[in-house]
């Protein structure tokens, strides 16, 4: 499970990911890039409170749409 731009919702079992992590159980990870994983390593993707500060013209945020909205 992948919890993308945590911030400070943290969860134990979830692979923790941010631009800016706040503690050693986040990593720091640019989410404007292609994320450091192969395909189908993760079941569920979770976020809260991101897509909005993405760009509406930005490429990650058309591919997010495309696969999960």
């Amino acid at each position: 499970m992948l919890n993308f731009a945590c911030g400070s919702r943290i969860h134990k079992d979830f692979e923790n990911i941010d631009f800016y992590p706040i503690n050693e159980n986040i990593k720091k990870i640019n989410l404007l890039q292609i994320l450091p994983y192969n395909d189908n390593t993760f079941d569920i993707a979770y976020s809260s409170h991101f897509l909005e500060h993405l760009d509406k013209d930005n490429e990650r945020r058309r591919e997010i749409a495309h696969y999960y909205l």
